[in-house]
C-alpha cells in the first residue's frame, strides 16, 4: 500500500487515470490548448495514406460520424480504458500485450476476453495497421453463458508469425434481441515491454514532423511529412497496445498552431509559432519523453544513414543522450532484418533544433522541459532507404525501432513522476494562504528518499513558464521515503502563501531531492496551476 500525508491510503495497484487529449469528456483549461492541437478533425476511421492528402471535415461532423460509428466515447456514454474496449452491452479485454512468439516459452500469445450481457454470437478478427484481414479467430462463435476466452499466437492466416508492429482485435457480437455490438482495441508484437510495473502513468508526446504547407524533404513523389505521420501514427497505436499514453501534435496533414497566432509575441507568424506549439503539446500534457519524428535528405543525393539528435545544453541532457542512444540502437537493430539492407551509424548528435533548444525570450520561450529527440531515420532519397519508407512494412519497422528504443529507455529510467491535481485553488483572496492535493505515481527506478514536494508562486506567463528561472520556494512538505516504482501515494501542501496584491499566478509543483538537485532538473514536468488573487 502507497501512503498519504493527508491520512488516506492510496493502493500500489490503483487505477491511474489514462491521459489523452483527445477524449471528450470535460477538461481543464491546461487541457483546452493540448486538445485543440492535438485533435484533427479527421474521423478515426477515416484512412491516412502516404501520397493521399486526406479531406478535412468539420469537427461537429466528424464527431457525430464518429459517434455513429461507435468509435468516440463520450462522458454520458462510458468510457474505454488501457485494457479495455468497453460499452453497455459487451466489453472486450485483452491480456498479455505486448507480446512475442518467438519459441521462447514468454509472452507467446495474447489472450481474448469478452464478456456479453445476453447469449450472443461473435466474430473474432485481427487486422494490421492498414485494416488487412491478418486471421480470423471465430466465425459465428456461439456463445451463451456471457463469456468467452480466445487465444491469438501472432500466426496469420496461412500459419506465418506475423511481424513486429501494432494489430487491431476487432470484435463483432450479435445478440439474440437483435442487437449488432462492436468492440475493438490495439495489441502489440514486440521484443519489449514499456514500463510493465504501471505502464498507464507514462506518457509519450508524438510530433511527426513538418505537415501543412511544410512537405519537408521530397523525393520521387514521396513527401517526408506523409511518411512522418504514418510513423507517428503506427508507433501510437504500438504505444496504446502496451498500455502506454500517447499524446499526438498532429493526426493530419495540417499545421499545429492556428494560423496567423503568434505565440512567442514577437508581432509576427512564423515558423518558429509553429514550432513552439508543438513543444506546448507535450509540455501542457506533461509527457515523459517528447519525440519529434523526421527522415532526411541530402542535396547530393549520396548520403544515407540513421541518427538520433539531442541537446548538449540541458539540465535533461544525460537524459536525452541515453534516450537518443536507445532509440538508435533499436533503429539498426530493426532496419538490419530488412532483407537486402545494410543500415548505417550516423550516431547520436547535437544541434539547436527548435525541438531540443533551450529557453530564449523570442527565439524559444517555452522550450520542450522533458529529455527530447529529433530522431532521422532514413535519407528519403537513397534509392534503398526511400524503398523502405514507400512501403508500409518499411514504416511499421521504423516505428518498432522507436517503440523499442522508448522501452529500453523506460527500464533504464532513474526518476520518472505522474503528478495528477487532485484539488487545487482557482481563485484566493490575496495575501492568504491555500493548498493543493496532488496524486504522485512513481514512473523511474529510484525509490523515493528524502524527497520534498515544493511549491513556488510566479507571475502568470501565457499557457505556461518555460524560463529557467524557477522562482523561490514558498511552501514544501516531504513525500514518504519508499515509494517504490509503480507506487502512487497522495500529498497534499498547506500553508501556500499567496501575494499580497492582486493578480494572476502561477503555483508550481515540483520534487526537490537531497543535495540540491531536482526532478524538473531530469525532465520530470510538473503542473503549473493558474490561481488568481482577488481583495477582500
Amino acid at each position: 500500500m502507497a501512503r498519504a500525508l493527508d491520512g488516506s491510503v492510496a493502493a500500489a495497484d490503483q487505477a491511474i487515470p489514462e491521459v489523452h487529449a483527445c477524449d471528450r469528456g470535460p477538461k481543464s483549461r491546461e487541457w483546452a490548448w493540448v486538445a485543440a492541437v492535438s485533435c484533427g478533425s479527421r474521423p478515426p476511421f477515416a484512412p491516412m495514406l502516404v501520397g493521399m492528402r486526406p479531406r478535412v471535415i468539420p469537427t461537429h461532423l466528424a464527431l457525430a460520424l464518429a459517434l455513429l460509428a461507435g468509435l468516440v466515447a463520450v462522458p454520458w456514454a462510458g468510457s474505454s480504458s488501457v485494457a479495455v474496449a468497453s460499452t453497455s452491452g459487451a466489453t472486450l479485454v485483452v491480456h498479455g500485450s505486448p507480446f512475442d512468439p518467438n519459441g521462447d516459452g514468454k509472452r507467446e500469445s495474447i489472450r481474448i476476453e469478452l464478456e456479453m450481457a445476453e447469449p450472443s454470437t461473435v466474430e473474432l478478427r485481427v487486422h494490421d495497421f492498414d485494416g488487412r484481414r491478418v486471421r480470423i479467430i471465430a466465425s459465428g462463435a456461439r456463445v451463451n453463458d456471457g463469456h468467452a476466452t480466445w487465444t491469438w499466437r501472432g500466426r496469420d492466416s496461412n500459419g506465418a508469425k506475423v511481424p513486429h508492429g501494432p494489430y487491431r482485435v476487432k470484435a463483432t457480437i450479435r445478440t439474440d434481441s437483435g442487437a449488432t455490438l462492436k468492440r475493438a482495441r490495439w495489441v502489440t508484437r514486440a521484443r519489449r515491454v514499456p514500463y510493465p510495473i504501471r505502464p498507464g502513468a507514462v506518457l509519450v508526446a508524438i510530433d511527426p514532423g513538418h505537415g501543412g504547407p511544410a512537405a519537408g524533404a521530397v523525393w520521387k513523389r514521396l513527401p517526408e511529412d506523409r511518411v512522418n505521420l504514418d510513423i507517428g501514427l503506427r508507433l501510437e497505436a504500438m504505444l496504446k497496445g502496451a498500455g502506454i499514453g500517447v499524446v499526438m501534435t498532429r493526426r493530419t496533414d495540417r499545421n499545429v498552431s492556428p494560423v496567423g497566432k503568434d505565440l512567442n509575441f514577437d508581432g509576427k507568424y512564423t515558423r518558429v509559432d509553429e514550432l513552439i506549439a508543438r513543444n506546448d503539446v507535450g509540455n501542457q500534457a506533461r509527457a515523459g519523453i517528447h519525440l519529434a519524428l523526421h527522415n532526411n535528405a541530402s542535396s547530393c543525393h549520396c548520403t544515407r544513414g540513421t541518427s538520433m539528435y539531442t541537446h548538449n545544453k540541458r539540465s535533461w541532457s544525460p537524459e536525452g543522450r541515453k534516450l537518443a542512444r536507445f532509440l538508435l540502437d533499436e533503429h539498426l537493430r530493426h532496419l538490419d532484418r530488412v532483407r537486402g539492407f545494410r543500415p548505417i551509424d550516423r550516431g547520436v548528435r547535437f544541434h539547436d533544433f527548435k525541438a531540443l533548444k533551450p529557453y530564449r525570450p523570442i527565439a524559444m520561450p517555452r522550450p520542450s522541459l522533458q529529455p527530447s529527440v529529433l530522431g532521422e531515420s532514413l535519407f528519403i532519397d537513397w534509392p534503398s532507404e526511400h524503398r523502405i519508407l514507400s512501403r508500409r512494412s518499411g514504416r511499421t519497422v521504423v516505428a518498432a525501432g522507436y517503440f523499442d528504443g522508448i522501452a529500453r529507455y523506460l527500464a533504464w529510467r532513474p526518476y520518472g513522476l505522474r503528478f495528477e491535481v487532485l484539488d487545487a485553488p482557482r481563485v484566493v483572496a490575496a495575501g492568504s494562504k491555500t493548498s493543493t492535493t496532488v496524486r504522485l505515481t512513481n514512473t523511474g527506478h529510484r525509490t523515493s528518499s528524502g524527497w520534498k514536494l515544493v511549491a513556488r508562486v510566479v507571475p502568470k506567463v501565457p499557457r505556461y513558464d518555460g524560463r529557467p528561472r524557477r522562482g523561490d520556494i514558498v511552501a514544501r512538505v516531504p513525500i514518504p521515503d519508499g515509494l517504490s516504482p509503480g507506487e502512487v501515494v497522495k500529498v497534499t501542501l498547506r500553508g501556500i502563501p499567496m501575494p499580497a496584491k492582486k493578480g494572476q499566478w502561477l503555483l508550481k509543483l515540483d520534487v526537490n531531492l537531497p543535495g540540491g538537485d531536482s526532478l524538473s532538473r531530469h525532465g520530470v514536468v510538473g503542473p503549473q496551476l493558474r490561481v488568481d488573487t482577488v481583495g477582500s
